[in-house]
């Protein structure tokens, strides 16, 4: 398969320079590519070189040893052999995307744009090369530009959002305010998609409206339901603002959303409970509540049940090592809740629990010392101190070896 694959390469370069590689040319390109596969790049590169030495038209060669050296971070003779790929073989787009890509890593925009024109006078137009072109313009601050180089992919390439989201952000690089968010209106007398109603949010929040910002991501919120981080940008405003009823009642309708993941939840939930900027923002009996009603919606997330099993730990401990041990069977990789749940065991003289705990836990962790350690004082607690110096020395010989 090897082999075919590298033919074809081969083959493809042949259709455009029309020269057949040389026997020799084909055997040391081939060997080259078992040493690629194998991830020996000096010997990969040292082959390939060769092969470019016996045939100096050779563009896959080129090619396979620009991406070795880009590999070897080896960036300036990387872009010189792209270059000469490219120049053997100008139709390949692969050829043109890797010069392409290497000379914008090397911030040669000026080169880049030279490259692209030439290429789009003398071949046929592609969409990556109008979109590379529109890219460097827009990030060269030439935006007009930028807006040619735009109209003539939306006239060539037409797609449903006819391209908006790229349009508005030259206009608000250019502080074209007023424009965008015309174009943005305009639009959504068509189509209601919540991916242009938070552009149009944004377009409020540059332009320092923070009424209409937050009037905006409401209006999303009630018509979407939790979007993006709508939901998190509208807490952190009315939580800010002091307006705890609203905050509140968000947060309440933040935790019920049957959509949204317990991740994106725990985003607002998390700093509340263990780092709040304001201690009096929520009482206990509140957060409690709130993380209950996370439990609900996501009964099987490690990070939630360990969550409320902190926060219920001081009114009910035993509750709070059921919900510890369901977190650990969701993910047993979790040393440090190991640790810690056995250690609450101890705390409370289980000591049959903890051995239990251990033993499941030293399936996982075998050479962990805090384990053994554990072991041999539960079993010095309960009168088996033979057992545990026993246990103590099978230990050090496991740990060692």
């Amino acid at each position: 398969a090897v082999l075919l694959c590298s033919c074809s390469v081969i083959k493809k370069s042949e259709e455009i320079t029309a020269e057949r590689p040389s026997e020799k040319t084909l055997k040391l390109y081939l060997l080259a590519q078992t040493y690629l596969l194998k991830n020996d790049l000096e010997s990969a590169y040292f082959l390939f070189s060769q092969a470019a030495q016996t045939d100096n038209k050779c563009a896959p060669c080129f090619f396979q040893m620009s991406r070795i050296k880009e590999q070897l971070n080896d960036p300036n003779l990387a872009v010189e052999y792209s270059r000469k790929a490219y120049q053997l073989d100008p139709k390949n787009n692969w050829y043109l995307r890797l010069y392409i890509s290497q000379l914008y890593r090397l911030n040669k925009t000026n080169e880049v744009i030279k490259v692209v024109t030439s290429h789009l006078k003398k071949y046929d137009t592609t969409e990556f090369l109008l979109e590379t072109l529109f890219q460097i313009y827009a990030s060269t601050v030439q935006y007009h530009r930028a807006l040619n180089v735009l109209n003539t992919i939306k006239e060539k390439y037409p797609r449903e959002d006819n391209y908006i989201r790229e349009e508005v952000s030259i206009l608000l690089q250019m502080k074209e305010y007023e424009k965008a968010l015309r174009m943005v209106e305009s639009y959504l007398l068509q189509n209601k998609n919540p991916e242009i109603y938070y552009l149009k949010a944004h377009i409020y929040n540059q332009m320092g409206d923070t009424i209409k910002y937050i009037q905006t991501c409401e209006d999303i919120l009630r018509e979407f339901g939790a979007f993006r981080d709508i939901h998190i940008l509208l807490f952190s405003y009315y939580y800010y603002k002091n307006d705890k009823e609203k905050a509140i009642e968000l947060l309440e309708k933040i935790i019920t959303d049957p959509d949204l993941s317990a991740e994106a939840k725990l985003q607002i939930m998390g700093p509340l409970i263990y780092n709040p900027p304001d201690s009096s923002f929520l009482t206990y009996d509140e957060k409690t509540f709130f993380m209950k009603k996370m439990l609900d919606y996501h009964p099987e997330n490690y990070n939630v049940l360990v969550i409320y099993a902190d926060l219920i730990k001081r009114t009910d401990k035993d509750e709070s090592k059921k919900y510890y041990k369901k977190a650990l069977e969701i993910n047993p990789s979790s040393y440090d809740l190991w640790i810690y749940t056995i250690s609450m065991e101890i705390e409370d003289r289980r000591y049959d629990s903890a051995l239990t705990l251990i033993d499941k836990a030293q399936e996982r962790f075998i050479t962990q010392p805090m384990l053994y350690y554990l072991k041999g004082y539960v079993l010095y607690k309960i009168d088996s101190l033979e057992k545990a110096l026993k246990m103590v020395q099978n230990a050090l010989e496991t740990i060692i070896s």
